[in-house]
């Protein structure tokens, strides 16, 4: 069998974009594994059939899983079918453990994927790229609205998240004053601008006087990632949507500023989990997408829009590491991402990681003795047999 079996365990993984991230995950794995296409298998949580947390009420859980999730599994191509079952109906019998993601996965003790330590490590690694794209009828129906509100060319969109949770001091809010300004010089430029507002926000006045909205696009994922396919920029903040546009085949500028109020926006947690300080890329993204660091400005929207205009095509080069601090903290993320798959038992990926550590460790030298850091990092709960063959394999021996 060549088909990765993906499960999405709702007793440990959101109802949230952040499903997109296991997706997206999930491919790459995939793709590295050599398999020729992946199921989908979403499993019901302990508290009505979604995971016992306060990001959302079971409400607007099941609202966002039926017009959000499943139909943003339409968004990978390699996905041939999934399933919504609960845990009695679902088996891992039979299955190797390439064929299974996230990696040692088990109905009895659920791991999560959604995470993005293991882009780091398909990183440091060098996978293969793939990306989420638009469906077929999407692209077509994106066409035709397009046509039909922008005949004359260009166009831009703007991603706005309008609600209020995990953002206390507004670091994820549009600096709505900056925008009307640039909106207008975007104008003059010939370069329309859409507007994608949060599908909670679409019955409020419009977000902008006299600039047009696309509501179609907020309320129908493979709709909204079309619209970015099409787009000549997509500009957006820390927002759920802002993931299809990092993964996806699109030209995108995310905003972005430290919010140590807020867990997930610190300086901690982008350093833990996807390797980055302040000035640096998404992991595992190409040059077609940028990070703005804190320059939320006019001139540097209309800059980026300019420089989208001249450059006409899309970059689908990786993006690199910015500077000595990325590297340095991606390595240490790929270091205890290898530690933690390994606990689940020894495959070829993990020679091809740990190799990459060590090339890149020679040029910048964070750990002093690789081998012995990780037979003390593994702290016993590791075989010391898997340890010694991966220390013998990528020592050449």
């Amino acid at each position: 069998m060549k088909t990765l079996f993906c499960f999405y365990d709702m007793a440990v993984s959101p109802c949230s974009y952040d499903f997109f991230i296991f997706l997206y995950s999930a491919e790459i794995c995939r793709v590295r594994r050599g398999l020729d296409d992946l199921q989908l298998i979403l499993i019901h949580g302990q508290r009505n059939k979604f995971r016992d947390d306060k990001i959302r009420t079971d409400e607007q859980n099941e609202m966002f899983f039926n017009n959000v999730i499943v139909p943003g599994i339409s968004l990978l191509p390699s996905c041939s079918g999934f399933m919504w079952q609960s845990r009695s109906q679902v088996s891992t019998n039979g299955l190797a453990e390439t064929q299974i993601f996230p990696r040692g996965f088990r109905l009895e003790k659920p791991v999560h994927g959604y995470l993005p330590s293991g882009l780091v490590a398909s990183m440091i690694r060098q996978d293969k790229l793939s990306f989420l794209e638009a469906p077929a009828y999407a692209r077509n129906l994106a066409t035709d609205l397009i046509s039909y509100r922008c005949p004359e060319g260009a166009f831009v969109t703007i991603s706005a998240r309008e609600i209020e949770r995990e953002d206390t001091n507004k670091t994820r809010t549009l600096k709505y004053p900056i925008w009307r300004k640039a909106i207008e010089k975007l104008d003059s430029l010939g370069i329309k601008t859409f507007v994608i507002r949060d599908s909670s926000a679409l019955k409020n006045p419009p977000l902008f006087e006299g600039v047009d909205e696309l509501p179609e696009a907020s309320i129908h994922v493979p709709l909204r990632m079309a619209v970015y396919e099409r787009a000549l920029l997509n500009f957006t903040k820390n927002n759920g949507p802002s993931v299809l546009q990092l993964f996806g085949k699109t030209r995108s500028i995310y905003f972005n500023e430290f919010d140590d109020s807020i867990v997930s926006l610190s300086r901690s947690w982008y350093a833990s989990k996807y390797g980055m300080v302040e000035g640096d890329q998404f992991p595992f993204t190409t040059q077609s997408k940028k990070v703005v660091w804190n320059d939320e400005s006019e001139k540097r929207i209309i800059d980026e829009a300019a420089k989208a205009l001249e450059s006409g095509s899309n970059n689908l080069v990786i993006n690199g590491f910015s500077s000595q601090a990325n590297l340095r903290e991606s390595l240490v993320v790929a270091f205890n991402y290898l530690i933690m798959q390994l606990q689940y038992g020894f495959l070829a990926e993990d020679v091809d990681l740990f190799k990459r550590i060590k090339v890149l460790n020679r040029y910048y030298d964070i750990f002093d003795d690789l081998d012995k850091q990780l037979k003390i990092s593994t702290d016993g709960q590791i075989s010391q047999k898997i340890i010694q063959e991966l220390i013998t394999k990528t020592n050449g021996k």
